[in-house]
């Protein structure tokens, strides 16, 4: 599984088809959506994209019935922060690479089944590549209508989340968790626009933290935010904490941001007497550690007492890195194996 921020929160909320649903209905057109059984909407285990490109984009599969014929849904997550003019190429490698796996497991076929390609971009600039993939070919205009029904013809459903207004997010036919990913997935690397629209999201971001395991969602939104946005990590949370209105005596613990707060605090002491960017350097330091250690508590129980000496002399790098594993990782190993 890749370690990149984008993937992990990707995979972690629209792995589950309820998340995924709402999305897929509303990019495929109308004509083909009512012929879906979208009851019958599951992932598929894998993925296709090439290892060197893990980085960049991240990519699931889904079965669905289309008029009781198996047919499935393939999705790319673009998490670049400008458009790749040959993403479309790409998409159709890996489709085939789908398509060559599916007939090794059904050899007696003699139809492929149908695979509808999904783009979904969430980069800094607005999309301004080709849809098509006939658009990709150097092809004279004055000899495109002879050719073209002799060039591979292939087109991609896209949503560009560039594009899309705060109030059209918040309008679509999501599940909550799914509706705040999205949010996240805009703007979390522009820290002006993501504290400028939490003020729209609050129902919606205290609906997810109400529902049965909401905090922990929101732990993994958070850590998703401190891993990409650009202002200082003191700046972003509590604002995003203060959005969901909890009680003093409501803790945090569920969710990074306060004990981070805390570490935070802490070093505004220290920096009155050591100077203001130390301590809060400091301060922000310890928090993340207390974080790392309670997460790790949480999950793995006492055997995080092990690792307590590795967490209190490590860098502050380290500690980010195991920050970002633990979402994922079912063993101590896992979190800390290099």
């Amino acid at each position: 599984m890749s370690n990149q921020p984008h993937d992990g929160l990707v995979r972690a909320v629209f792995s589950h088809p309820e998340h995924a649903r709402g999305e897929l209905e509303l990019l495929l057109p109308k004509e083909v959506s009512t012929h879906v059984d979208w009851s019958t909407l599951t992932l598929v285990p894998g993925a296709f994209v090439d290892e060197a490109l893990q980085s960049n984009y991240s990519d699931l599969l889904y079965s669905v019935k289309f008029q009781g014929k198996e047919g499935f849904i393939y999705v790319l997550w673009e998490h670049q922060s400008s458009p790749d003019r040959f993403l479309i190429f790409r998409e159709l490698k890996y489709v085939v690479r789908f398509l060559d796996n599916w007939l090794v497991d059904h050899p007696n076929a003699t139809h492929l089944p149908i695979v509808i390609p999904v783009v979904l971009a969430h980069g800094r600039r607005p999309w301004t590549c080709p849809l098509s993939f006939e658009d990709l070919l150097d092809i004279p205009a004055e000899l495109k209508p002879a050719i073209i029904d002799y060039v591979p013809r292939f087109r991609v459903l896209l949503d560009d989340l560039y594009h899309e207004t705060d109030e059209g997010l918040r309008s679509r036919s999501l599940s909550t968790l799914a509706a705040v990913t999205l949010w996240c997935l805009k703007n979390a690397f522009n820290t002006p626009e993501l504290l400028r629209t939490v003020v729209h999201w609050r129902m919606l971001l205290r609906a997810l933290h109400a529902s049965n395991g909401g905090a922990d969602w929101l732990q993994q939104i958070f850590l998703y935010i401190t891993a990409v946005h650009e202002e200082p990590t003191e700046t972003v949370l509590p604002a995003l904490a203060k959005s969901l209105e909890v009680e003093e005596n409501q803790t945090m613990a569920t969710i990074q941001e306060q004990l981070i707060e805390k570490g935070v605090k802490k070093g505004l002491e220290q920096g009155l007497a050591q100077g203001l960017e130390q301590g809060l350097e400091k301060g922000l330091a310890q928090g993340q550690r207390a974080t790392l250690y309670k997460q790790l508590q949480r999950k793995f129980g006492d055997r995080a007492e092990a690792v307590k000496g590795r967490i209190d002399a490590a860098a502050p790098a380290e500690v980010d890195t195991w920050l970002d594993r633990i979402l994922f990782a079912t063993t101590l190993d896992e979190v800390f194996t290099e």
